[in-house]
């Protein structure tokens, strides 16, 4: 039974490798690569099972096993998902309902059970719209807010958050997440700079008011960045009224 490998941390794999050996496989592993390149490697050879390992960028697996789904070329081979945490699970299942998810001492069994999933692929777009603003920006249980010049309403257009997050609108220190509502574009350019320092201890979210309110748009925002030796990575529609960019330290 040969079974293709996604792994992204190279350096680690051995153990799951040698795992499915003793379960009786072939595993096929080439390092973590990338999605053209797996595309081609398993469209020329298909292996019998793909397996996901979740327990380094969980989030990559996901969205490759949800690529898989959509490919019709691709979709007719089982997936079996490893070394997943319960949350991750829980997300991954948000797309694919009957995923088969097992610790690495039920792989043998999880091998022999390993069919193609019978759910509907489910779109990028379809995935997104069921996001709550929380989960868009990341947001995590526990976690800690800062909140820099938000709006009144501010908490409304967040909407549900996870448990035990604090949120923090004086900060002293910074905070896990940083969400840093901009209103005048003035305003934003002197205080962007400083921000440079703040980015590199928290991820800063900087969010404006959609339809380019007193001439604030996301273009000028990130063109603002890359003055202060910021790069955006990351953009969500935060609400019917906000946008989000997250950026970090240009390397």
């Amino acid at each position: 039974m040969r079974v293709r490998v996604i792994h992204w941390k190279p350096a680690e794999a051995g153990p799951l490798l040698e795992a499915l050996r003793v379960a009786g496989a072939e595993p096929e592993y080439d390092g973590c690569g990338s999605t053209p390149e797996l595309n081609r490697v398993i469209r020329f050879n298909p292996p019998d099972i793909i397996l996901i390992d979740l327990s380094r960028l969980p989030s990559h697996g996901i969205s490759m096993a949800n690529w898989f789904g959509r490919t019709k070329a691709l979709r007719d081979i089982p997936l079996v998902f490893v070394n997943g945490a319960e949350d991750k699970v829980a997300k991954l299942r948000e797309s694919i309902p009957d995923a088969l998810c097992v610790g690495m001492k039920d792989l043998r069994q999880a091998l022999k059970k390993a069919r193609p999933s019978t759910a509907a692929p489910v779109s990028v777009m379809a995935q997104y719209k069921t996001r709550t603003a929380a989960q868009k920006l990341g947001l995590d249980t526990g976690g800690s807010i800062a909140v820099i010049d938000p709006p009144r309403d501010y908490l409304a257009a967040l909407g549900a958050l996870p448990e035990d997050v604090e949120i923090d609108e004086d900060p002293d220190r910074p905070c896990d997440t940083t969400l840093w509502f901009i209103h005048d574009p003035e305003a934003f350019l002197v205080a962007l700079r400083p921000m440079w320092r703040l980015a590199g201890h928290s991820r800063l979210w900087i969010l404006w008011r959609k339809g380019g309110t007193n001439g604030i748009t996301q273009n000028s925002i990130r063109e603002a960045g890359k003055e202060a030796n910021l790069v955006d990575y990351k953009i969500c529609a935060v609400n019917k009224d906000w946008s989000a960019m997250l950026f970090t330290r240009k390397k």
